[in-house]
Order: C-alpha cells, then structure tokens, then sequence
C-alpha cells in the first residue's frame, strides 16, 4: 500500500523550466571558470562561489515559481456541537457514582485541554477510500450524520444517513470496521449515542417510514 502524500511541489512556470536550467548551467560554467582564475582561493574563495551560485539558484528557481502544496482539513469542517438538555434525567446518579449525569457533563466540558477536546481540535479526515475498500469496492459518498464515542474501547462510531453506513475508526480515525445498516430499520439515522452499559442507541427520524424510531443495541461481551 502506497503511503499517502502529505504535500507536494508544483512548478507554475513550466514554460520557463528549459531556459532555467540552461541558465544554471550557463552561470555555472562561467562562475566556475572566473574563480579558478580569481587571486582569491582556499575555504573563502569556496564560500564566495557557493553563495553566488546560491543566488543563480533562486534566481532560476524565480524563472520556474515553485509551489509547496499540501492538504489539510478546512477551517470549520472539523466543527462539531455539543448539545446537551437539562431535563430530570440529567439529575439522577447512576449506580456506583459520586455525580449527577448533569454534573458530570458540565465537569467534562469545563476541563481544559482535555484529551477528548484536544483530539476533537486537531485535523482529521476519514479515508472513503478504506471505507469503498471494506465494502468491496463500490464507489462511496460518505456523508457523516452523527457522531459518537465509545468510551471503553475508545473508538469512534461514524454514522452516514445517506449511505445507511456505520463506520468504526480507533483513536486515529484508522478505519476498523464497516458496517451496511437495513434500510427497513434505519429510514433515516440521524442521532447516535452510548450508555454507561456500551449499549448503542440510534434514533431515526421519520422521514418515509410512519413514525420516528429509537433502537438499543445491548452490548454482547463475547469474550471467555
């Protein structure tokens, strides 16, 4: 697998790239020729030539007008809310807890430069490539919907309504798993969260289907 460029150098002036390099060579020889004949020699006549030659190089590199390209997210494409309600529910503490869930959040969204907030303001990209790849190739517009975190296995949970598609990434966004959701159950997922239990709930908006619908996905822990 080919690793992915992070940037790249364009020449704009590709017309002036020939008369360039003439001119370098050109330069070159002459600049050569004088200082063997120059008085000046030893480690200060080297260090003259290679700062004139220095100069014939940007002047050349000027003539061809390189361009140092790379990519990055857009500012603001990487920008999520937290929406986060004040109903009863948000005052009750679950069982083995010193907080309420209310409390709990206004503390988690009060930590500066906490873990989750840091990895949430670096730049990202999920790679459709990986996601076409896990789903035998067939060409994919993914077009995320909703997004969650599962705490205890620390990966990232990426919901697409239009492509009816649940994406798992680890802490890196390196995609794990794909995964086609029925169109019968999920008519339009729009809402993604976990329980303290790992259980998944995705809500669906109504849509073409009669009514809006919110389904629970109990964690099964397999191991033995």
């Amino acid at each position: 697998m080919m690793p992915m460029a992070l940037a790249t150098v364009v020449i704009s002036g590709r017309e002036w790239l020939l008369p360039a390099m003439g001119f370098v060579a050109v330069a070159g020889v002459l600049l050569l020729w004088s200082y063997r004949r120059a008085p000046v020699r030893g480690p200060i006549g080297g260090i003259c030539f290679a700062l004139k030659l220095l100069g014939v190089l940007a002047l050349a590199g000027c003539l061809i007008e390189p361009l140092w390209t790379g990519q990055r997210a857009r500012p603001g494409a990487n920008f999520f809310a937290i929406l986060a309600d004040n109903s009863q529910s948000m005052q009750i503490k679950d069982r083995a807890e010193k907080l309420t869930r209310g409390e709990k959040v206004r503390e988690m969204l009060g930590e500066q430069n906490s873990g989750w907030q840091m990895k949430m303001e670096s730049d990202f990209q999920v790679n459709t490539k990986e996601i076409s790849a896990l789903l035998g190739g067939a060409k994919v517009v993914f077009r995320p919907s909703a997004l969650a975190l599962n705490n205890f296995t620390n990966e990232w949970y990426i919901l697409s309504s239009v492509n009816k598609l649940l994406v798992i990434t680890d802490e890196q966004w390196k995609i794990k798993q794909v995964l086609k959701l029925d169109p019968v159950l999920f008519s339009q997922p729009e809402g993604m969260a976990f329980d303290n239990k790992q259980s998944l709930y995705i809500s669906n908006e109504r849509g073409q289907a009669q009514s809006a619908t919110v389904l629970k996905f109990v964690y099964q822990n397999n191991s033995k």
